[in-house]
């Protein structure tokens, strides 16, 4: 060999190329790393949102709870008996201005009871009886 084909060969040493399935190995890392940060990301979302889901099922179920379900039931039960039914005619509405309450008759002749929050304005008081008819009252 010369001299020349020496130096050559030193410098394709030196500066031998690369592979190219080296830069491919790079490529196919980069790609793992993204496919994977994708995925943790999908993850993460998909957690928040089950978390959100849970939360509102949770408000849901405190709000329809099985307490007021229960007390609604008793309530329709009760609204059929023939008593309550009876104390329901004695209930009136009372109306002075602005403000409304309700009061109850006590004696046929009139007498209607109700607190004193109800009555507390000057204007003049309506009485509503469950008919329909309405009468104005009298503070005794």
């Amino acid at each position: 060999m010369t001299e020349k084909n020496k130096n050559d060969e030193e410098e394709k040493d030196i500066f031998e190329e690369p592979n190219f399935e080296d830069f491919l190995e790079e490529e196919v890392e980069s790609l793992d790393r993204g496919k994977r940060r994708r995925f943790i990301v999908k993850v993460i979302a998909i957690m928040i949102s089950l978390v959100m889901v849970i939360q509102v099922l949770n408000i849901w179920l405190n709000l329809f709870s099985l307490d007021s379900l229960d007390l609604l039931r008793s309530s329709k039960q009760f609204s059929q008996d023939e008593m309550i039914q009876e104390l329901k005619e004695s209930v009136v509405t009372i109306q002075t201005g602005g403000s409304k309450g309700t009061g109850f008759t006590i004696s046929s002749d009139g007498y209607i009871l109700t607190n004193h929050h109800v009555i507390n304005s000057p204007e003049p008081l309506i009485v509503t009886f469950p008919s329909g008819k309405r009468f104005v009252a009298q503070l005794i």
